[in-house]
């Protein structure tokens, strides 16, 4: 077990901090974004007609979370939920109170990602029914178009912002105290933005070669990408999720 750097969000990376840190790991937040709930957009939720919709698509975990917080934990019945990955499954696995098994299309395999969630049989013609797509401010927007080029009635709905942060003084002074002296930490990056400004805090900071050098680990291949081409000389892919990265970090 080793020391592991999260570059998720507030408030969602506090969850994972707590959970590998009963493993036996040693988490250091270095989060870059906090998301910030729309109360006015979320409580609109509570009086929506679900069977309305064909499909309600959620973009990502938060989009998850955020959802079963404005339906007090349970999915109403004829709600018809897609996700792009394990991700936001395990996040709405989690989130339901007990009893609740949600009614869910995924991509069953890598890479999870909107093209692969295009790809699903189910999303594949609509003819003027009506899709719900749950998101942030922030991210891909063409792959929503292609839904409305397949004939669904779009409600596409912002339900959180994302606010601009930086890593504390604590994380950034133990993460120089590990760079001086040569120790080994695993990088956890979960978006390309995250991987730019990871790599311009660390440089900022003093640390910028160290940190090149270390493990990363990556939810997507585009990830990977990014940090190889800033110079990160380990960016492997691992699945998405909790689970995903406790089997990444164990085989590592």
């Amino acid at each position: 077990m080793g020391t592991v750097v999260l570059t998720q969000p507030q408030p969602r990376v506090a969850a994972l901090a707590e959970q590998l840190g009963r493993g036996g790991h040693h988490p250091i937040v270095c989060s870059f974004a906090e998301l910030v709930p729309d109360g006015a957009e979320l409580a609109r939720l509570a009086d929506t007609s679900w069977q309305d919709y064909e499909r309600v698509v959620l973009t990502s975990p938060s989009a998850a979370e955020f959802l079963l917080a404005a339906l007090g934990h349970r999915l109403p019945a004829g709600i018809r939920l897609a996700v792009v990955g394990p991700g936001s499954l395990q996040a709405l696995r989690a989130g339901l109170a007990p009893g609740g098994a949600p009614d869910v299309i995924h991509p069953p395999f890598p890479p999870y990602d909107a093209d692969a969630l295009l790809a699903l049989p189910e999303l594949a013609e609509f003819d003027g029914r009506q899709v719900m797509v749950l998101r942030g401010e922030r991210g891909r927007t063409d792959w929503i178009e292609t839904l409305a080029q397949r004939g669904a009635r779009l409600d596409v709905r912002i339900i959180y912002a994302s606010r601009q942060t930086e890593p504390g003084a604590a994380a950034q002074q133990e993460l120089l105290a590990l760079a001086r002296s040569n120790a080994p930490v695993v990088f956890v990056v979960t978006t390309r933005e995250s991987a730019r400004q990871l790599d311009h805090w660390v440089e900022r900071s003093g640390f910028g070669a160290w940190a090149r050098n270390q493990r990363a680990l990556a939810v997507h291949q585009r990830i990977a990408t990014a940090l190889a081409e800033l110079g990160w000389s380990s960016a492997a892919v691992v699945a998405p999720g909790e689970r995903g990265l406790q089997a990444a970090l164990e085989s590592g």
